[in-house]
């Protein structure tokens, strides 16, 4: 049971479960990964369209922001620290720049 909570799909918002959010461009706003898993064996990889500008306050918080307007999809990627090609895909969140 704890081995199928470590390896669950992660889930990812921008706050109060929202997974849709439009901002101006360059306005910062948060992703948030919801869960707790593994840190040792994971990394964690924000895998974002575009090219946003993207800070890690841990790996469970990011700041990101678009310069440029359009839609953007973000999701998140837990990588396995020995088998690299078992990596478990978040949900996928969409920002709207406008």
């Amino acid at each position: 049971m704890i081995v199928d909570f470590k390896n669950s799909k992660p889930f990812i918002e921008f706050g109060f479960n929202e997974a849709e959010k439009t901002v101006a461009p360059g306005e910062v706003f948060k992703v948030w990964v919801i869960g707790q898993y593994n840190n040792s064996l994971y990394t964690y990889q924000l895998s974002c369209s575009g090219i946003p500008d993207v800070e890690k306050i841990s790996d469970f918080e990011y700041n990101v922001s678009y310069a440029i307007p359009g839609q953007y999809e973000i999701t998140l990627n837990l990588v396995h620290g020995f088998q690299k090609k078992k990596s478990i895909i978040s949900n996928t969140i969409t920002i709207t720049v406008e």
